[in-house]
């Protein structure tokens, strides 16, 4: 069985993501993605 434990979302009134479990995300006053903080989920290379 898996032990996984539910991510969570928010959003602000633009509809942004705001959080996604423990990453959080930050946009800048145009709406443009500007840092994503959290820990590391993988990357393609």
């Amino acid at each position: 069985m898996s032990k996984e434990r539910p991510v969570h979302y928010t959003y602000d009134e633009a509809r942004r993501l705001l959080s996604a479990g423990d990453v959080t995300y930050e946009y800048d006053a145009a709406g443009r993605l500007t840092r994503r903080s959290g820990p590391e989920i993988g990357r393609a290379s």
